[in-house]
C-alpha cells in the first residue's frame, strides 16, 4: 500500500520523538539515530529500534511504508553478541538482531490492522499518534522493566537446557514475549549459548565441551559432522574451547 499524500516516515519519527523517546531518555538511553536508541552500562548494551517497514515490504500488502516495528535487544556481559554477528564485541551500536535477548512490542487490535501484529500500521498522522500512545503505555507497563532486569546466567541456563522450540524469558499479558536467541535444541547456536552460560558460572569443563560442539554442524542425510563457520569464527571458538579446557 502506498503512503497517503503528505504522510512520510519523518511524520512518524516526529510523533515518536514527542511521545515515546522521552521515556527512554529518562531511563538512560543516551545514544540515538533518528529511529534507534542505545544504552550502555559496562559490558551491557540495551537497544530499541523503531524500524520502518519501507516501500518494498509494504507493496501489495495492507500496510503503508510508514508502518514500523518496535524491536528491543539486550546484550548482557555473560552472553555477549550472537555468534556470527557482523559487529565486533566493543561495537557501541550493534543491531537489535545481533543481541541475544530480543522482543517486539505488539500492536493491539484497535490500532491499525486488526491483530495483534508485530507491525504498527500508520496510514495517517492520527494513526501515528495512536501507535505512539500505545507504545508508551507498553514501555511503562513492562518493556522498560524488561530492559532493566539483569538476566543472570543462573536464571537463563535452565531455560536453555529445556528441549523447547524457543526460549521465552518474559511474557507480557498482551502476548509480547522476550526471547533468548538460543537456536534449535542441540544445534551449533544452541551449543554456543550453553557454552557462554557455563563459562559465566565457571563450569569450564562443560563450557569447553559446548564451545567445541558449536564448531560443528551435522549433515542431515549422512549424519556426518563438518566445520561450517567462517575461519575467524571457527578459530575463536577453538580458542575458547582450549581456554576453558585449561581452566577446568
Amino acid at each position: 500500500m502506498l503512503n497517503p499524500k503528505g504522510l512520510t516516515s519523518a511524520t512518524v519519527t516526529k510523533v515518536l520523538r514527542r511521545l515515546v523517546y522521552p521515556l527512554l531518555k529518562a531511563e538512560g538511553f543516551d545514544d540515538w539515530t533518528s529511529r534507534c536508541a542505545w544504552r550502555r552500562l559496562g559490558q551491557r548494551i540495551d537497544a530499541v529500534d523503531f524500524a520502518s517497514l519501507g516501500t518494498h515490504e509494504a507493496l501489495g500488502g495492507p500496510y503503508t511504508p510508514c508502518s514500523f516495528f518496535v524491536h528491543l535487544g539486550i546484550k548482557t556481559p555473560a552472553l555477549g553478541l550472537l555468534q556470527g554477528s557482523k559487529s565486533v564485541p566493543e561495537e557501541p551500536r550493534p543491531h537489535t538482531y545481533e543481541l541475544p535477548l530480543q522482543a517486539w512490542l505488539i500492536a493491539p487490535v484497535d490500532v491499525g490492522i486488526p491483530g495483534p501484529h508485530l507491525i504498527w500500521n500508520v496510514a495517517s498522522e492520527r494513526d501515528a499518534e495512536a501507535c505512539a500512545i500505545e507504545i508508551a503505555k507498553q514501555f511503562r507497563e513492562f518493556a522498560l522493566a524488561w530492559l532493566s532486569r539483569p538476566y543472570p546466567p543462573e536464571e537463563l541456563l535452565p531455560l536453555v537446557l529445556r528441549p523447547d522450540p524457543e526460549v521465552i524469558v518474559q511474557q507480557a499479558p498482551n502476548g509480547a514475549t522476550l526471547r533468548l536467541s538460543a537456536g534449535k535444541f542441540e544445534s551449533p547456536a544452541h551449543n554456543y549459548m550453553l557454552a557462554r552460560l557455563y563459562y559465566a558460572i565457571d563450569q569450564f569443563s562443560l563450557a569447553a565441551e559446548h564451545f567445541e560442539k558449536a564448531r560443528w554442524a551435522k549433515n542431515r542425510k549422512t549424519g556426518a559432522l563438518f566445520l561450517f563457520r567462517s575461519p575467524d569464527d571457527d578459530a575463536e571458538l577453538r580458542r575458547l574451547a582450549e581456554e576453558c579446557a585449561r581452566k577446568a
